[in-house]
């Protein structure tokens, strides 16, 4: 809406008028909650030159996406994307790529996620894939009846619910704690009432029965401090100082308890009942990233100060993930905070331009997105390497158990931020589907453009990144050798003075390209080589961006190498 708050800026990017794929039209309802899906990365080489973050031939209104949390445990965090097609079941869609990844949908449940809600359901494979629109699904190994009431994270280690960890009182980015009783009062108890370190003990030793290790122990005693003093956190945001944080605190459930609707139309709500929901899924986004901040990293570092959990590398298991939580703290405040701002102030609906100039911003404000892309995939490895040590296993039990991480495990959480991304340009597109104005639909299509810019850069630099270690990893299979064998001295010589004739290199320019162009992988496989008439010998080829390379399997025992 136009009337109300005034302009901060009148500019517009007047030609943007494409609408990117990496957004889709979300279904009209006096409610849009869009629902977040984990990162694309597939271990098939064709999956992965696909988008990370968007999808790339597919429109995400066509698509719904799969993750398979079976067989081998390296490819459970990628996330590849299917057609949902009305007549074609679930099972249709996944039985390729199942048959080339030696999958047996027999042995297999389906269980949509919903993460609003925190919850999955079991979903048969009979379901029509066109139902299933930008749902997100996760294939896993059947389990019992029992098991899917009550099953375990990790194995055979139960997952306590717990009804505390309670919020800080009334103060968000801020560094006081309850009163010690009213936080000993109900975190991880088994039953309501008394918290002890006694009753922590015997918590994990339903996980870890025989476990006698002293940094157990230790660990044990640090919980039970925490469980009635709170975790030291590592930053805060002063509480009162700024009204922008305030509002992360105690933003208001709608936007009609701050806004004279009555005299809208029916779309012009819809249009504010959308922007409302980009305004709230923000300020929950803050409040998970904060949970990874004073919870989990907080809590990790003052273990470590106690000679706990040393070997745990922190950024290796977050990353800059604070350096994301204070970017999108500073989005908020100069982008969506305002809209809040005035709308409570005048009492009219939020001004679509005063996000403008917010999101012209957005690559600078967002540059830490590229370095955390890049790791989050090796952070969920990374902690998972881990679960076999039972003092993290238990810190990490600990700390999901906390309410603050409404059930989710730090494997869901560290997905969010590149999940979040993409929730930008979904939310803008469905704005701009419910808006009439000349100048609000340029005003969107200009921020959607910036979004899909950014989301398209992020992907680039993932791929560029993938591809060079696909690279290296087929270097370090290939034996050094010699390209040119001369017998003459004279030739010899003049070829080692430019070792570019004699030595191979895959990292070098491809030859009458940019220098921005580098060199992928696009196939590799077995082949017989027919040589010399009848005779055929066995190879091994890499097809390349520029070059098709046949290699011998290395006459070393046991050697995996090739030349």
């Amino acid at each position: 809406m136009r009337h109300g708050a005034i302009p901060t800026t009148d500019s517009a990017l007047k030609d943007s008028r494409s609408e990117p794929d990496c957004t889709r039209t979300l279904p009209p309802s006096t409610a849009v909650t869009p629902e977040p899906t984990p990162p694309v990365q597939s271990s098939e080489i064709h999956q992965t030159r696909k988008h990370m973050l968007c999808r790339s031939q597919k429109s995400s209104s066509e698509c719904f996406s799969v993750s398979f949390e079976v067989g081998d445990e390296s490819t459970w965090e990628n996330e590849l994307f299917f057609p949902a097609q009305r007549g074609i079941t679930l099972h249709d869609s996944l039985y390729k790529t199942c048959e080339l990844q030696n999958i047996d949908l027999s042995t297999c449940d389906a269980r949509l996620q919903d993460k609003e809600n925190n919850a999955e359901t079991f979903l048969s494979f009979s379901q029509d894939s066109a139902a299933l629109v930008g749902r997100h699904i996760r294939i896993t190994a059947k389990e019992s009846s029992n098991k899917r009431l009550s099953g375990s994270i990790y194995g055979n280690h139960l997952r306590k619910k717990s009804e505390s960890y309670k919020p800080r009182s009334g103060s968000f980015f801020s560094s006081s704690t309850d009163e010690p009783n009213a936080v000993a009062s109900s975190t991880l108890s088994l039953h309501e009432g008394d918290q002890s370190k006694k009753q922590i003990k015997q918590m994990f030793t339903s996980f870890f029965a025989n476990s006698k290790d002293s940094k157990y122990e230790g660990l044990i005693e640090q919980l039970d401090k925490y469980s009635k003093l709170g975790i030291p956190k590592l930053q805060f945001y002063e509480q009162g100082t700024c009204e922008a944080i305030e509002a992360l605190q105690k933003l208001e459930e709608d936007w009609r308890d701050i806004v004279e609707y009555k005299d809208l139309t029916e779309r012009q709500q819809q249009q504010q009942t959308v922007l409302w929901e980009l305004i709230k899924t923000e300020v929950q986004y803050i409040k998970m990233l904060k949970v990874v901040t004073d919870l989990f990293l907080s809590c990790l570092h003052d273990l470590q100060s106690k000679n706990l959990l040393k070997e745990i590398d922190t950024e290796k298991l977050f990353s800059n993930i604070t350096e994301i939580l204070d970017a999108n703290v500073i989005f908020w405040k100069s982008t969506l905070f305002p809209l809040v701002r005035d709308m409570r102030r005048f009492k009219r609906p939020a001004c679509i331009e005063n996000m403008l100039e917010g999101f012209s911003m957005l690559h600078e404000t967002f540059q830490p997105y590229y370095k955390y892309c890049a790791e989050q995939s090796r952070c969920q490895h990374y902690c998972r390497e881990n679960l076999d040590s039972e003092v993290f296993t238990a810190y990490l039990t600990w700390c999901e158990s906390q309410k603050d991480c409404n059930r989710l495990r730090l494997m869901d959480i560290l997905v969010q931020p590149m999940q979040r991304l993409t929730k930008y340009g979904l939310l803008l597109k469905a704005v701009l589907k419910n808006t009439d104005e000349d100048v609000e639909k340029e005003n969107l299509q200009a921020m959607i453009k910036m979004v899909d810019e950014f989301v398209n850069n992020v992907n680039s630099s993932l791929r560029h990144k993938q591809d060079k270690e696909r690279l290296k990893g087929i270097i370090a299979r290939i034996e050094s050798y010699d390209v040119v064998d001369s017998k003459d001295d004279d030739i010899e010589k003049l070829l080692k003075k430019d070792k570019t004739l004699t030595q191979f290199d895959l990292n070098r320019p491809m030859l009458n390209c940019p220098i921005e162009r580098k060199r992928h992988l696009l196939l590799e496989g077995d082949l017989k080589l027919k040589d010399s008439g009848t005779s055929k010998m066995e190879v091994h080829c890499f097809l390349l961006t520029d070059m098709l390379l046949i290699c011998k399997p290395s006459t070393k025992k046991g050697g995996s190498t090739m030349r």
